[in-house]
């Protein structure tokens, strides 16, 4: 039951976050005004190892993107010098992941710059667009085709083009749909 009432809990955290207003498309950051195209701003400053070419941004953590943004409470970066190139990103906790279609929440996510793809994961990973909630462990999320997918065993609230208000949906049965209280039918 205590399973049942969190993944209610976090379907309708999910559905409220699609309902709230997403941010503007002049929210992302026009690549002709940022340097390289990326900004990445943290509450607790970074550091950096020089020896693994690895900075380490901390707490209440944000990038802006040309092609999403991204909030965290720890993200590293890991660089290769040898060739000044970004190989891979590592965002833990409190991911939330917004793109120009979808958002995607977990507990981690990882990108690879080789083959632009995220792999976000957690106890329970949501993914949202306007048709859809996908609710799961692990999705895929790659960047250059807007495709993504997921691993494992997956929950999908459609929307199948207002057949039935989501109020509907989510009713307990027996309940009377305006009201919500129960109903005499039976």
């Amino acid at each position: 039951m205590r399973t049942f009432l969190s993944l209610s809990a976090f379907a309708m955290l999910s559905l409220l976050a699609l309902a709230a207003d997403k941010p503007p498309s002049n929210a992302f950051i026009n690549p002709s005004v940022a340097t390289n195209g990326m900004w990445i701003l943290a509450d607790d400053g970074f550091f950096y190892n020089g020896t693994n070419s690895v900075i380490t941004y901390r707490r209440n953590v944000r990038v802006m993107d040309p092609q999403m943004y991204l909030e965290c409470d720890l993200l590293h970066v890991y660089y290769n010098t040898n060739i000044s190139r970004l190989e891979v990103i590592v965002a833990e906790g409190h991911v939330m992941l917004v793109s120009h279609e979808r958002q995607i929440l977990g507990d981690r996510a990882v990108y690879t710059a080789s083959n632009d793809v995220v792999v976000i994961t957690g106890q329970q990973v949501a993914l949202a667009d306007s048709r859809v909630v996908l609710m799961g462990t692990q999705f895929v999320y790659d960047r250059k085709s807007g495709n993504a997918y997921s691993v494992g065993s997956v929950t999908t609230i459609l929307d199948t083009g207002g057949a039935l208000p989501l109020s509907d949906v989510l009713a307990p049965s027996g309940h009377d749909k305006q009201t919500n209280a129960p109903s005499d039918k039976k």
